[in-house]
């Protein structure tokens, strides 16, 4: 049995985790728009782009065991290795097993509002650099 205690500390920790989850969905949507600011900046660096594409995917892979954890799913280890390497792909089908047809409403959402932040973060570049004189090497490609 359960003592009071018990339960609100299971209650603190459960919404520590939700708040840390929802500062890293945040956290990633910030990225996003950086990302899209970086494809355009150092487009033909490809290490820039391979370290910036590991941080992305790193914060994309530790709102997924937040909420995981959160949701008190098990989830193998080997999952984790796999939503890093494909988290594009792999985050949509978490939602939609998860939340069932709610999750695909929530991934259409989360598809729609990470191509505005990074289309924001492109484009904010772009305009930037432009009205600066400077041309990006997507512009010369």
């Amino acid at each position: 049995m359960a003592t009071a205690a018990t339960k609100v500390a299971s209650t603190l920790r459960s919404s520590s985790i939700w708040n840390m989850r929802n500062g890293f969905a945040l956290l990633l949507y910030v990225a996003v728009a950086i990302w899209g600011i970086v494809q355009y900046v150092a487009a033909g660096n490809g290490i820039v782009l391979l370290c910036y594409n590991i941080i992305v995917a790193s914060i994309a892979t530790t709102w997924f065991a937040l909420d995981a954890s959160g949701r008190h799913r098990f989830i193998p280890d080997i999952v984790y290795y796999l939503v890093f390497i494909a988290w594009p792909v792999a985050l949509p089908i978490y939602l939609i097993y998860v939340l069932g047809w709610r999750g695909l409403g929530w991934t259409l959402l989360h598809t729609f509002g990470l191509l505005v932040a990074y289309s924001i973060g492109f484009y904010a570049a772009f305009m930037v650099l432009s009205a600066l004189g400077v041309t990006s090497e997507v512009a010369s490609s």
